[in-house]
């Protein structure tokens, strides 16, 4: 299942009808992703004492976007239970966050990326599989290396415990770019030897760009 926009979205009623408290099950292997990453927003909302729950369940399950809340007036639970996966890049934002035997894949756009969360209930063993896009990696570059990255500091709890889940850095990423990594404690490495590969965009504009300057010169 693909979705243009956010997968789950909460919206104003035009009438009087309230809207009621929302259950999401997704399970038996499915896959579900938003185009624009996006898996929860209630950015358009306007209801008070609601919940939205989504519930992602099963070896094979794979959901994929980021849960945006912004209404205060709206609680979301986000469940990853029974080897499920959850695939998201960026911030998300949400009230209760529940892993049971859950894997979580996640990537940091920004070195000031957060998962956050009012409340977290962690049960099972439960991975969390880090990777680094090029623009995080441009910030690590930019500092001395070998830069220490804190794992167990991406998702920021008001309550509940984060130290119990199990963070795995990766030292490439889907655009090829690589990195050494040396693990010095639980979920904390080092990080050194950033190699970066330009994403298939920047490449050809870089292109075009040397292609422009080549033209340029041989006119003169």
């Amino acid at each position: 299942m693909e979705s243009s926009g956010a997968l789950i979205q909460s919206y104003k009623s035009s009438g009087t009808t309230e809207q009621a408290n929302a259950i999401i099950n997704i399970s038996g292997g499915a896959t579900a992703k938003s185009d624009i990453g996006i898996l929860y927003t209630d950015a358009e909302a306007s209801y008070s004492s609601k919940f939205v729950q989504i519930n992602i369940a099963g070896d094979n399950t794979v959901v994929e976007g980021r849960i945006i809340n912004q209404n205060s007036s709206i609680e979301t639970t986000l469940k990853v239970s029974d080897g499920a996966t959850w695939t998201s890049a960026g911030n998300s934002d949400m009230d209760y966050l529940t892993l049971d035997n859950a894997n979580l894949d996640y990537t940091l756009t920004s070195l000031a990326d957060h998962i956050t969360v009012g409340e977290i209930n962690t049960t099972g063993s439960n991975t969390m599989h880090v990777t680094l896009s090029n623009d995080t990696l441009e910030e690590i570059n930019s500092n001395p290396l070998p830069y220490v990255i804190d794992l167990t500091k991406i998702i920021e709890a008001g309550l509940g415990v984060t130290d119990d889940i199990e963070y795995i850095l990766a030292d490439y990423n889907r655009e090829g770019s690589t990195w050494e990594i040396n693990k010095i404690a639980e979920g904390v490495y080092e990080i050194s030897n950033i190699n970066i590969i330009p994403e298939p965009a920047a490449a050809a504009g870089l292109l075009g760009a040397l292609a422009l300057v080549f033209v340029a010169r041989r006119r003169k």
